[in-house]
C-alpha cells in the first residue's frame, strides 16, 4: 500500500502548531481567528491521524478479532513506541528537578511517570497509552456498525463529558484520561476503514456546529455548562476540523503531495513534542526573561527552530534504540508465555 504523504505532512505542521500553542503570547495576540480555528486544532488533528494510522495498521496485520488486537506482543510493541522515547526525557526531567531544588522521592518519581511527568502537554503520554488499550473496541464498533458506530462513539464521548461534570472530576485527572478523544480517534478510524466521508449534510452540519461552538466559547459569548475543561480542543470543537482532515486524507491529490521537511518533522513529531515539554519546562522562562526586549515574533521563531532541531536529533538517535528493542521483542515467545499463564490460572481457579 502506497504511503499517504499527507499524514506525515499534517503531523509535521501540527508539531509546529503544538509548539506555538504553548508559547506565552503577550496582550491579545491569541484573539485572532487563526488561533482557535488553526493553531488550537493541533491535538484534535493528531488524534484523528492516530485513529487513521492505527486502523490502517489493523487492516495491514489482518486483525479481525479482539483476541488478535489484544495479543500481548502487539500491545507491548505499541506501548514501547511511546514509552521508550519518553523514558530518557522523564529521567532528564527528574535530574533537572533535583538541580533546581524540587523535591523528588522514589514514590513521586514512580507515580509521575504514569501521569506523563510535568510540563506543558505532558498529558499526551498517558492518553496515548490508554488509547492503546481502548482503540480495538472503537475499531470494531466502527467496523461493524459503520456510521452508526461512529455516532455511538460520539455519544460515549458526550456521556463521559456529562459524567465528569456531574462528578466534578479534578482537572489534573481529566487531562490524562483518554475518553475525551473517543470521537476524534473513531473518526480517523472511520476514514481509514471505509475510505469515504459521511454524507455531505453530516459534514456541513459538523463543520458549522464545531465552528460555531468555537466562536461563541472562544470569544466569550457563551460559557459552556458541561465542556468547561479544555473547551477549545473538546469533541464539540473537534467537529469543525473532522470533515476538513477527512477530506485531506481522502484526496488523491493530497496523497501525492511532497514536502520532505514537513514529512520528516511529521515522522519525528512525537520526539519534537517531548523536546518542547523540556524546553518550556526548564529553558524558556530564564531565556525569555533575559531577552525581555526581543519581539515575541523572534522569540517564537527561535523556540520553534530549537524544538524542531533538538526533537529531530532526538528522533534520529532514539529510533535506533527503539528499532533494536522492538526486533528483540519480536523474537521473544510473549504470546505463547501469556497463553500458558492463562491456562495455568484457569486450572487453579476452575
Amino acid at each position: 500500500m502506497q504511503r499517504n504523504q499527507i499524514v506525515d505532512i499534517l503531523k509535521g505542521v501540527c508539531a509546529v502548531l503544538v509548539i506555538i500553542t504553548h508559547f506565552e503570547f503577550a496582550g491579545t495576540a491569541q484573539r485572532g481567528l487563526i488561533y482557535p480555528y488553526l493553531i488550537d486544532m493541533a491535538v484534535p488533528v493528531f488524534m484523528i491521524l492516530s485513529g487513521y494510522v492505527w486502523a490502517l495498521s489493523f487492516q495491514r496485520r489482518e486483525i479481525s478479532t479482539l483476541r488478535q488486537a489484544y495479543l500481548p506482543s502487539y500491545l507491548l510493541a505499541r506501548l514501547l513506541r511511546y514509552l521508550l522515547p519518553f523514558l530518557p526525557v522523564y529521567l532528564l526531567e527528574l535530574v533537572c528537578n533535583r538541580l533546581v531544588g524540587y523535591p523528588v522521592t522514589w514514590g513521586s518519581a514512580f507515580a509521575n511517570f504514569f501521569t506523563g511527568g510535568a510540563g506543558l502537554g505532558s498529558y499526551y503520554i498517558p492518553v496515548m497509552v490508554q488509547l492503546t488499550f481502548l482503540f480495538p473496541v472503537l475499531f470494531f464498533l466502527v467496523k461493524k456498525y459503520r456510521f452508526s458506530g461512529l455516532v455511538l462513539c460520539g455519544l460515549l464521548n458526550a456521556a463521559y463529558e456529562f459524567l465528569q461534570k456531574m462528578y466534578c472530576i479534578d482537572p489534573s485527572l481529566y487531562r490524562i484520561l483518554s475518553f475525551r478523544y473517543i470521537l476524534l480517534v473513531s473518526f480517523g478510524c472511520y476514514i481509514a476503514l471505509w475510505q469515504k466521508l459521511p454524507r455531505r449534510w453530516v459534514n456541513v452540519l459538523s463543520l458549522l456546529a464545531g465552528a460555531g461552538f468555537l466562536f461563541v466559547t472562544f470569544y466569550g459569548y457563551y460559557t459552556p455548562v458541561i465542556l468547561v475543561q479544555w473547551t477549545g480542543t473538546s469533541f464539540a470543537a473537534g467537529l469543525y476540523i473532522m470533515p476538513i482532515v477527512g477530506a485531506l486524507l481522502l484526496s488523491e491529490r493530497c496523497r501525492k503531495w511532497k514536502c520532505p521537511p514537513a514529512a520528516f518533522f511529521g515522522r519525528a513529531s512525537y520526539h519534537i513534542f517531548l523536546t518542547q515539554i523540556l524546553f518550556y519546562q526548564y529553558v524558556s522562562f530564564s531565556l525569555f526573561t533575559r531577552a525581555a526586549g526581543v519581539s515575541s515574533g523572534l522569540l517564537l521563531a527561535f523556540t520553534v527552530c530549537v524544538c524542531l532541531a533538538a526533537g529531530s536529533l532526538f528522533y534520529l538517535l532514539e529510533r535506533r534504540v527503539s528499532s533494536f528493542c522492538l526486533k528483540r521483542l519480536s523474537a521473544l515467545p510473549i504470546d505463547e508465555t501469556a497463553e500458558k499463564i492463562m491456562e495455568w490460572m484457569n486450572r487453579i481457579f476452575s
